[in-house]
């Protein structure tokens, strides 16, 4: 086969040949593949936000104090044009898109200093509510923040909207969901963590993965185990299809007893077997193709949960069908 004549060219220009021109080639993409991956797999620090309306002036000086003692100072950057919040001496927060980010951890004895000078900075006021935010970015700090390699737990203050509540509490109710953003009011306050992870789920490990990331599945005896030890009006409801389900399911084993058709129900025939080899060939091969295969936990429950639905469609279509023709 003639080398492409633009493949030469450059080869020539060089003044390689052309298996070194390949290996060279080869060599530039592996290490831009590999600064990818390692930039996708590095770890994102959490970030506490304060999504408040940034009151202009602070950035007409060179520096402005936000609190009596000027400990913390906003400091004009002409190189980078940027604004950071000084605290004794470094930097520990700057403005963003969505307010003010506290994106340094803050000492305990300091988060109060600090959210109080915090609040000269916006146009809404934090009030009393000042050792309150202080208590719950300690907790963040000391409990929730990098916790885990796999989640962004970022901590936001927003003001209180009766409407985001709403939203917020909808979404905490999508029980079967194992990652959620917790929400607690703080005077006129709204204070949400974002990728919580719910008591009865764990942890499990890919098969294939770019990065090694975990993936949270809902582990079923601590949910129902959840449910019961919280009743009311979301987990109830959990309960009421909890048995409804295996009520269905009873009936449905007892009647493919009765039938004697249990065997046939489960046990695939050759033309079955193939068919659904190729459902799960299509189910898994995009994920082998980018290098991405989900916890072999979660692959046999695709399974037996894909077995199922495909053994009830090819028990009931037929049946279905002869129905309708004897009709």
């Amino acid at each position: 086969m003639q080398t492409p004549r633009w493949i030469s060219v450059d080869a020539r220009y060089l003044g390689m040949d052309m298996n070194k021109f390949r290996f060279s080639i080869a060599i530039i993409i592996f290490i831009a593949l590999s600064a990818k991956i390692a930039l996708a797999c590095s770890p994102i620090p959490d970030v506490a936000i304060i999504a408040c309306d940034v009151v202009g002036t602070i950035f007409d000086n060179e520096t402005t104090c936000l609190n009596e003692d000027c400990s913390v100072q906003v400091i004009k950057r002409k190189s980078s044009r940027t604004y950071p919040i000084v605290y004794k001496g470094g930097e520990v927060a700057g403005f963003g898109d969505a307010g003010i980010e506290i994106w340094d951890y803050i000492k305990s004895e300091d988060a109060e200093i600090l959210i109080e000078a915090l609040d000269t900075a916006c146009h809404e006021d934090f009030g009393e509510s000042v050792p309150e935010m202080a208590a719950v970015y300690r907790d963040w700090i000391e409990n929730i923040a990098d916790s885990s390699f796999y989640h962004v737990n970022d901590l936001t203050y927003e003001p209180y909207s009766s409407t985001r509540e709403q939203e917020l509490s909808a979404a905490e109710n999508k029980l079967l969901q194992c990652n959620y953003t917790s929400h607690e009011r703080i005077g006129d306050w709204l204070v949400t963590i974002d990728d919580r992870t719910r008591a009865y789920c764990r942890a499990v490990e890919p098969v294939i993965s770019w990065c090694s990331s975990e993936r949270d599945i809902l582990a079923p005896l601590p949910f129902v185990k959840y449910l019961l030890q919280n009743l009311n009006r979301v987990t109830l409801s959990y309960l009421a299809g909890i048995v409804g389900l295996l009520g269905v399911s009873t009936w449905f084993g007892v009647y493919l007893v009765q039938m004697r058709q249990l065997a046939q129900f489960f046990i695939p025939t050759a033309r079955q077997a193939i068919v659904y080899v190729v459902i799960l060939f299509l189910i898994t091969a995009p994920g082998v193709v980018f290098f991405y295969v989900p916890p072999a936990e979660i692959i046999l429950r695709r399974m037996i949960g894909t077995y199922v639905l495909f053994c009830l469609i090819w028990y009931w279509v037929p049946r279905f069908n002869r129905k309708n023709i004897k009709q």
